[in-house]
C-alpha cells in the first residue's frame, strides 16, 4: 500500500515538474519573441468588451474558476482558475493588478508575465486569451450616496443619544449655579438639540433625493435600454430558427412553432428575408411527394447588427453538407467471390469419403451379381440345373 502511494506521488511530482518546465520554457519563448505572446492574447477588433469597476474595499480575481469575480474562458485551458488579480494599494493611492498565470496577460498592449505588478488606471485595456476587459475606477458620487445612505440608517439614534448625553452632562457640571443660569443654560442645549436635529433631517432628505434622482435616472435608463420595437415576422422566424435542436428547418416545421401564423405567409417571409438561406431538395419522400425545401439562418449576411452579435454564438450552424442536397441511392453490393475455408474443405473432405464407399458398394454388388452372359437370368440357371 506504502509502495502504491508513492508511486503515485512520484508520478504527481513528475508531472508537476513537467508542467513548471514546460511554462517556463514558454514563458522564455514569450521573451524573446513578444509578438507570439500578443497574437495569443490580443483579442479581435469586433469584441465585446467587459467593463470592470474597480472596488476599494475588496479584491478583483479574473480567471475561469468558480471563485473568480470576473468568469473568463470556462473552455479555454490557456486562462487559469486564477489568472490576474486587481487590488486597491493605499500607498500609491491607486490600483495594481498582479498576474499570477504563467501564460501572462496583455495589458495596454505590452505583454506582462508571471508575477508582474503593473499599476492600472481609469481606461486600461487588459486582454487575457483573447477577452477584452476595460478598467474603469469606483466612482465617488456612487461610494459617497452609499456611505450617506449607511450613514441613514445608523447615525440619528446614535446621534439623538449622543446629545442627550451631552445633555445631562451640561446640566450636571452647573448644578451650583444659580436657578437663571440653569434656565439658560437649558434653553440653549434645547436651541442647540434642535438646530443639530433640524440640520440632520435636512441633510438626510437631501441624501435621499440625489439617491431618488439617481435611482430614477438609472432605471430610466435601464428601461430605454429594455424597451424595443415590436418583434416582426422575420425576428419570430429567426428565433425559432436560432433555438431549434436541429440546424436547418423546413416550413411545416416553422408553422408548427409559430402560432397563429398560416404557411403561405411564413414562405413569404422566408424568401423575402436576406438572413435566411435556402437548401433546394428535389427528391421525393416514400410515399412519392416531393421533399420540402430546408432553411437556415446565416447570421453573416444580417444586416440587423443587434440580431447578428444576439444569435451569432446560439445555436447550431448549418454544416456544407447539409447546403447540398445529395441524392443517396441504395446500391445492391455485389456478390464476393466463394473462398474455401476451413469448415467448407471438412465438409468437402467427408462428403468425397462417402461417395467413394458408395461407389465402392456399388462395384462390390455389380461382382455378386449374375456371372452369366446374355438375358438369361441366374433362377433360369438355377431351374436348369437344380435336377443334376
Amino acid at each position: 500500500m506504502s509502495e502504491g502511494t508513492s508511486l503515485l506521488d512520484n508520478h504527481h511530482q513528475h508531472q508537476t515538474d513537467r508542467k513548471m518546465t514546460l511554462f517556463q520554457a514558454q514563458m522564455t519563448h514569450f521573451q524573446i519573441n513578444p509578438t507570439l505572446a500578443m497574437r495569443c492574447h490580443e483579442s479581435s477588433p469586433d469584441a465585446i468588451p467587459v467593463i470592470l469597476r474597480g472596488s476599494k474595499s475588496c479584491r478583483t480575481t479574473i480567471g475561469r474558476g468558480h471563485d473568480a469575480t470576473i468568469q473568463i474562458g470556462r473552455a479555454n485551458k490557456r486562462v487559469s482558475r486564477e489568472h490576474v488579480v486587481i487590488e486597491h494599494k493605499p500607498q500609491i493611492d491607486g490600483f495594481e493588478l498582479t498576474i499570477l498565470s504563467p501564460n501572462g496577460a496583455l495589458i495596454d498592449h505590452i505583454v506582462f508575465v508571471e508575477g508582474e505588478h503593473v499599476p492600472v488606471i481609469e481606461g486600461t485595456t487588459i486582454e487575457i486569451v483573447g477577452t477584452k476587459i476595460i478598467f474603469q475606477a469606483p466612482d465617488d458620487n456612487l461610494v459617497a450616496e452609499t456611505e450617506g445612505m449607511q450613514d441613514i440608517i445608523e447615525t440619528p439614534v446614535e446621534a439623538t443619544q449622543e446629545t442627550t448625553a451631552n445633555a445631562k452632562m451640561e446640566v450636571d457640571e452647573k448644578i451650583n449655579i444659580p436657578v437663571m443660569a440653569v434656565e439658560q443654560t437649558t434653553i440653549e442645549s434645547t436651541i442647540t438639540t434642535s438646530t443639530t436635529t433640524v440640520t440632520q433631517k435636512s441633510s438626510t432628505h437631501h441624501t435621499l433625493n440625489s439617491i431618488i434622482k439617481t435611482t430614477a435616472s438609472k432605471l430610466k435608463e435601464t428601461a430605454r435600454q429594455i424597451i424595443k420595437s415590436p418583434m416582426t415576422r422575420e425576428d419570430e422566424i429567426i428565433q425559432v430558427l436560432v433555438h431549434s435542436r436541429k440546424s436547418t428547418m423546413t416550413c411545416a416545421d416553422i408553422t408548427k412553432r409559430l402560432q397563429g401564423q398560416t404557411a403561405s405567409t411564413v414562405l413569404d417571409a422566408l424568401k423575402s428575408s436576406t438572413a435566411i438561406g435556402c437548401v433546394k431538395r428535389l427528391g421525393k419522400t416514400a410515399d412519392g411527394s416531393p421533399k420540402e425545401d430546408l432553411y437556415y439562418y446565416k447570421p453573416e449576411l444580417d444586416p440587423d447588427q443587434e440580431r447578428q452579435k444576439r444569435y451569432s454564438d446560439v445555436g447550431k450552424s448549418a454544416r456544407k453538407c447539409t447546403m447540398k442536397d445529395t441524392q443517396y441511392f441504395f446500391r445492391i453490393p455485389p456478390k464476393l467471390p466463394h473462398h474455401k475455408t476451413a469448415k467448407t474443405r471438412k465438409r468437402e473432405s467427408t462428403g468425397n469419403s462417402s461417395s467413394m464407399k458408395s461407389r465402392q458398394a456399388a462395384t462390390e454388388e455389380d461382382d455378386t451379381k449374375s456371372t452369366s452372359s446374355g438375358d438369361v437370368s441366374d433362377m433360369e440357371v438355377y431351374e436348369l440345373f437344380k435336377d443334376v
